[in-house]
């Protein structure tokens, strides 16, 4: 039976970089047990026979959903053991994604992508840095796009998401999710929902089931527009990031964790705020040898969105500007940026308390009182 024009189409993009940029390179599929990543190693999979390359599978089983997320894994290991691809299962404490979220005042998705990656990161290094590829579809730019619009991220953010990026490679980003889910029913491949995609508690969930309804009802054409956009956005981040690389070079001296930027105020508006994004990363690889992968890391965030702050800051109505663990000074003509210190409550620390009374340590007093029942009761003060 001939393959259906979606199988063919899903099967040549996969197969041209195979034997293209790919060709001979460990892969390593990063499946959920949802449509789009079992289509991707499904498709992988029948294709090892006309390409030599190494095939594994990576789950990550975010402890998240209770019996879904056993579910989930459950069928990923079937599959693999049914196709025969090494499988590791990576299983992520419980409660340690809700605390991340907390710790660095980001949602859950983006708390749950950052441990994902982590491990999908230590995973392809333990296989001689395999090519890590994840099963996202066209759905998803345009849910990323769109949510990006509604939070005002610059060029880089707006140009969505990249189907190459360093070892994280995205071979489906012209797929719609339902080309995936028929190409599975066409070869009776199993696959799982994951319910908290129908729930608005998310942006991305009020996005998909709330705002794109109303935009596929009333505004023909609004896909194509969102594309364009985010394929010129990334024309416009592309140059912008060569100039600001540029500029780093010229006016910037980096030494003992620090930046020194020459020059910063007589610099283009859009080069400045471009100018401190850079400097900050800069700093983080410097500090952590962070490489493509961190940068999806979510940063520690707070007060008003990045870009809004960083644009007074570049406009010289604020005096100072913290990007994640980098404080920013502006002096004269001249910015400063250095390491945050971090307090003993943001670091961890151990305190000894042997009975009633109040302890001490940096930014923080302890007060341990008696209670009647016997048990000791803890009070905690920022000083």
């Amino acid at each position: 039976m001939a393959a259906s024009p979606v199988s063919a189409r899903i099967e040549k993009t996969l197969s041209i970089l195979l034997n293209g940029t790919l060709r001979g390179k460990a892969i390593l599929a990063a499946v959920s047990g949802g449509p789009d990543s079992v289509a991707l190693l499904y498709a992988l999979n029948r294709l090892r026979e006309q390409h030599p390359f190494e095939l594994h599978c990576a789950h990550v089983q975010h402890n998240l959903r209770g019996e879904e997320s056993l579910a989930d894994e459950h069928l990923t290991r079937y599959l693999c053991a049914r196709w025969g691809i090494p499988c590791t299962v990576s299983i992520v404490e419980e409660g340690a994604i809700l605390h991340a979220a907390k710790e660095c005042k980001v949602g859950l998705e983006a708390a749950a992508r950052m441990y994902r990656h982590k491990l999908l990161r230590e995973e392809a290094r333990r296989l001689d840095h395999a090519v890590i590829m994840l099963g996202h579809t066209r759905d998803d730019l345009l849910e990323t796009v769109l949510m990006r619009v509604l939070r005002g991220a610059g060029p880089a953010g707006l140009a969505g998401i990249r189907s190459r990026r360093g070892r994280l490679v995205r071979p489906l980003l012209e797929f719609r999710k339902a080309e995936l889910c028929a190409y599975l029913a066409e070869h009776n491949i199993p696959y799982r929902f994951d319910s908290s995609n129908a729930s608005d508690a998310i942006l991305r969930g009020r996005l998909r089931n709330r705002l794109i309804p109303v935009l596929q009802k009333y505004f023909d054409g609004w896909e194509t527009g969102i594309i364009q956009l985010a394929k010129t956005q990334t024309l416009l981040a592309k140059d912008s990031a060569r100039r600001t690389a540029r500029l780093y070079r010229r006016y910037v001296v980096q030494e003992h964790g620090a930046v020194h930027i020459r020059n910063f105020f007589r610099m283009p508006a859009l080069m400045r705020e471009e100018l401190v994004f850079y400097a900050a990363n800069q700093l983080k690889r410097g500090r952590t040898g962070a490489n493509d992968l961190e940068a999806d890391m979510p940063e520690r965030k707070s007060g008003p969105p990045r870009r809004k702050t960083v644009r007074r800051f570049a406009s010289g109505e604020l005096r100072s500007v913290t990007l994640g663990d980098t404080e920013f000074h502006a002096k004269d003509c001249c910015v400063c940026g250095m390491q945050r210190k971090s307090p003993y409550w943001e670091k961890g620390f151990s305190l000894n308390i042997t009975g009633e009374g109040s302890y001490k340590v940096e930014g923080l007093s302890f007060e341990c009182v008696k209670c009647p029942d016997g048990s000791f009761q803890i009070i905690v003060h920022k000083t």
